[in-house]
């Protein structure tokens, strides 16, 4: 574990509850106070709700202009997360394709400020930019 992870986990509050329990917590508690405003959002499979929190890679592929850049990106890291696979290292490789399919499919929050406010259904808007004819999107 990182020293930082291991500092955080040894800090206690005056009770001796170790941080991490309190953090764990918090979250549950915030995670019910929104449940009803991000029902839709909930109710996704994990690797669609990942979506949202792209990596710096593919927020740049999104953006490319032309869609066959988009397909050799993802399919780059489609090859990242086959290598990973067969390295036995399967977290890797479930994070390498989750992020090859929001290249072209993903969420998307309109909201600037949704870390403080959390996710709520209103802000996300779904992204299904699989390709603009028969052709491209068989490729997918």
């Amino acid at each position: 574990a990182s020293p930082l992870l291991v500092a955080m986990n040894s800090i206690q509050d005056a009770g001796g509850t170790p941080f991490s329990v309190l953090m764990n917590q918090a979250v549950r508690l915030k995670n019910a106070q929104l449940a009803s405003s991000r029902s839709t959002f909930d109710s996704y499979p994990t690797s669609y709700q990942n979506s949202l929190f792209p990596q710096p890679e593919v927020v740049s592929l999104r953006s490319s202009s032309s869609f066959e850049e988009r397909l050799e990106g993802a399919s780059k890291i489609k090859e990242e997360g086959n290598a990973a696979y067969y390295n036995n290292e399967y977290g890797d490789a479930i994070q390498k394709y989750e992020m090859a399919i929001s290249v072209f499919r993903y969420l998307q929050n309109t909201n600037m400020d949704w870390k403080s406010k959390g996710i709520r259904d209103e802000d996300i808007t779904e992204i299904d930019n699989v390709g603009e004819n028969d052709r491209e999107k068989a490729q997918v």
